[in-house]
């Protein structure tokens, strides 16, 4: 599909999303941080890596986040 909004497409979609996530109570977003490593590890019933969260530094302090999926989104807005 071919999403259009007027002359800022993509910032027409970043909002929606951002719009839509805040409003989800098992989407936590973390802005102004910085993820500095991925937690990983493997199951007792699958034999490959998963990451299973994140280790994020925001304002001197670094803190874990456990999680069921891990989704990493950088660029500039």
């Amino acid at each position: 599909r071919i999403l259009h909004v007027l002359d800022k497409t993509g910032e027409g979609i970043v909002e929606t999303l951002i719009y839509h996530a805040r409003r989800r109570n098992n989407i936590n977003i973390y802005e102004n941080s910085y993820a500095v490593d991925v937690i990983t590890g493997k199951t007792s019933d699958r034999l490959e890596n998963k990451a299973r969260g994140v280790v994020i530094l925001k304002n001197e302090s670094i803190f874990t986040v456990k999680a069921k999926a891990v989704v990493i989104a950088s660029g500039g807005i």
